[in-house]
């Protein structure tokens, strides 16, 4: 699954836990959305709501909306290269 899906998707779960106990009215005041989109929100139809409008609705509500990034496991150490130099000397022991 895409990462901007999941997140989408993610945002939208919290935002419906948000407005769960809210009547269709204080839902719509409390967002500023039509009754269509709200059941569309409500029925994972995200087809309308992008990541950006979903923080909106957020922030809207009075959220912080945090996103954190971190490795999901240790990072790889990063391995120097083995290198090999080549040094000539002439007959009498000289760095050429």
């Amino acid at each position: 699954m895409r990462l901007d899906l999941e997140l989408q998707q993610l945002l939208a779960r919290e935002l419906c836990a948000i407005i769960e106990g809210y009547t269709l009215e204080e839902a719509m005041f409390a967002t500023r959305l039509d009754p269509p989109r709200i059941s569309e929100l409500r029925h994972g139809n995200l087809a309308r709501f992008s990541i950006r409008r979903l923080v909106q609705l957020m922030a809207h509500l009075g959220y912080d909306v945090e996103v954190s990034i971190r490795p999901t496991e240790p990072p790889p150490r990063i391995q120097k290269r083995s290198t090999a130099k080549v040094v000539r000397y002439d007959r009498f022991g000289r760095r050429i």
